[in-house]
């Protein structure tokens, strides 16, 4: 994640976990716009975060974007 913090257009980063399943988490980003989070998605470090992550996981990698309302 430290290669993602000096991605342009990142805003933030922030890992939820439930408890008492700290395997089931979920990691939410916020971008300036969309154009730096389609850089951020495609950079090497990105892929390489998600390619080396995914044996741990119990699900498929589930990508989704939201958007602030009445901003």
């Amino acid at each position: 994640m430290s290669d993602s913090l000096h991605d342009a257009g990142v805003q933030s980063f922030g890992l939820l976990s439930q408890t008492p399943t700290p395997n089931h988490f979920q990691l939410v980003e916020t971008f300036a716009n969309v154009k730096a989070f389609d850089a951020h998605v495609s950079a090497q470090h990105s892929v390489d975060f998600r390619t080396n992550t995914a044996p741990f996981l119990g699900a498929p990698y589930d990508e989704r974007l939201y958007q602030f309302v009445g901003r």
